[in-house]
């Protein structure tokens, strides 16, 4: 019960590591402190003139793919509860919360400090993003590729044809 190596069964680290790019591979993102170490190292390494670093972070899908999917079918109940075992926040938060966190425990009152501004910070967020107007029709074809391919054009040009034959029937 691991996840699965994405790229039809090729690391995507082994990859770059045959370019001569370096690259860390983490199993799941469970491992926070790893994922952690991996990035700063990859940070020390650019800023020191030694170039990109890709970390693949390879984690589980917990959750069914839609609200209409039964994931119970293609795995069982007692899989779905070993991987939430493994939750990176939830084994997070309990380090924290442990003696072992010495000077970085954190305790319940920190806890519901950061859920009162997680709370303030959705708020903010959620109504920053309905103020926005509405994105142009053409704006995600434009905004995907530096150029616009061909078969990219036809797409976008069905699409446009798509949006203004709805916007005749809602008028």
């Amino acid at each position: 019960m691991r996840p699965t190596i994405p790229s039809g069964g090729i690391d995507q680290v082994h990859i770059l590591e045959s370019c001569r790019c370096p690259g860390r591979r983490r199993r799941t993102i469970a491992e926070v402190f790893a994922c952690h170490a991996a990035t700063a190292e990859a940070l020390r390494l650019a800023r020191s003139g030694g170039g990109p670093t890709l970390i693949e972070a390879v984690t589980y899908r917990r959750n069914p793919h839609t609200t209409s999917d039964d994931d119970l079918r293609y795995r069982s109940g007692a899989e779905n509860d070993h991987w939430a075992s493994l939750d990176p926040i939830d084994r997070l938060r309990r380090y924290l919360e442990s003696d072992a966190a010495g000077e970085n425990r954190i305790d319940a009152a920190f806890l519901a400090a950061l859920a009162d501004e997680e709370t303030h910070l959705s708020q903010r967020l959620r109504s920053g993003c309905r103020a926005l107007p509405p994105p142009e029709a053409d704006e995600p074809f434009r905004n995907t590729l530096v150029e616009m391919t061909a078969e990219l054009r036809r797409q976008l040009d069905e699409h446009l044809a798509f949006v203004a034959g709805a916007d005749r029937q809602a008028s």
